[in-house]
């Protein structure tokens, strides 16, 4: 972090690197969440024989 950035610079610095954090790991998140739906839904119809 440079510190002779503006208070309001580097509040838009952190912002655009949340952002990008954000779209990095958001798609591993909803693909963890679809094979544990997916894991879950064929658990499902072996436990219930549904």
């Amino acid at each position: 972090m440079d510190p002779t950035l503006s208070p309001s610079e580097r509040k838009k610095a952190v912002r655009n690197a949340g952002i990008a954090l954000f779209a990095i790991i958001l798609p591993w998140i909803l693909l963890g969440l679809t094979f544990m739906v997916l894991f879950v839904l064929s658990s499902a119809h072996h436990i219930f024989g549904l």
